[in-house]
């Protein structure tokens, strides 16, 4: 059984379906939890959410680094690459694309703002 997080949960709390539905949300997950949070897999984790924009500002292209660093640690994942993105509101977004047997995923992960809210 695959644990779903709240925030990607579908609404019946059915689970994954599909292998790259799996992935995608193993891949958000990294992204979001802090290194050593998930038992499972403890030395894996970026910790997006717990950082406040600003530091991802300061230090895009070290965060991009350290996205890709994460996001092939997967041995389903052939490459991947990642940009700090400001979208339209403002805020910021980490964008990933992660290719698999040929075929591209996306990931986008919200980056929190100073007071740790995402938007």
């Amino acid at each position: 059984m695959d644990i779903l997080w709240f925030d990607d949960m579908q609404l019946d709390a059915a689970e994954t379906t599909t292998e790259e539905d799996e992935l995608e949300q193993d891949e958000m997950h990294v992204l979001e939890q802090d290194q050593g949070s998930n038992p499972d897999d403890p030395t894996r984790g970026l910790g997006i959410a717990n950082i406040a924009s600003r530091a991802i500002t300061q230090d895009a292209r070290s965060w991009e680094q350290r996205a890709v660093a994460e996001l092939t640690k997967d041995s389903r994942v052939d490459s991947a690459t990642a940009k700090v993105v400001v979208i339209a509101d403002g805020s910021l977004e980490l964008d990933c694309k992660v290719m698999v047997d040929g075929e591209s995923l996306d990931v986008t992960v919200p980056v929190p703002t100073a007071g740790g809210q995402t938007t």
